[in-house]
């Protein structure tokens, strides 16, 4: 299981190794995982996180099969943590199927969480909205 912390440092070091690989990728988290990211259940620890989709100008888009790129440093990732090689995976990307609800261009009316690189490797982990989006 993963708690809180770990997560936040295994994210800053994935994205502060997409960076260093030249790489940079947004997704949008969402889940227990996001959630616990977010202060917003008591639960302690999650399995995974789980990512949406990538942000892209015209919002969510689906990121299957997750880049060979970004797949590569998760897996890095993982190990340098003792992480699962899955510990951030696509699992619920078939959500995007029958696309996302009206109103949810704005992630935080969605629940959901952008992720940026960029925005990892400043420390920002997280944001609310894509207006803040890093």
């Amino acid at each position: 299981m993963i708690g809180r912390t770990q997560l936040e440092a295994a994210l800053t070091a994935l994205g502060e190794l997409l960076m260093a690989r030249g790489l940079h990728y947004e997704v949008v988290l969402v889940g227990g995982g996001n959630l616990i990211l977010r202060g917003l259940i008591g639960r302690p620890a999650t399995k995974d996180l789980d990512i949406l989709g990538e942000w892209t100008p015209d919002g969510v888009a689906p990121i299957r099969p997750m880049p060979e790129p970004l797949r590569d440093a998760v897996i890095d990732v993982g190990r340098a943590f003792g992480l699962a090689s899955d510990w951030l995976n696509t699992g619920p990307d078939s959500l995007l199927d029958l696309g996302l609800p009206a109103g949810s261009s704005d992630v935080s009316s969605a629940g959901i969480t952008a992720v940026s690189s960029r925005g990892l490797r400043a420390g920002t982990t997280w944001c609310a909205s894509s207006s803040t989006r890093p």
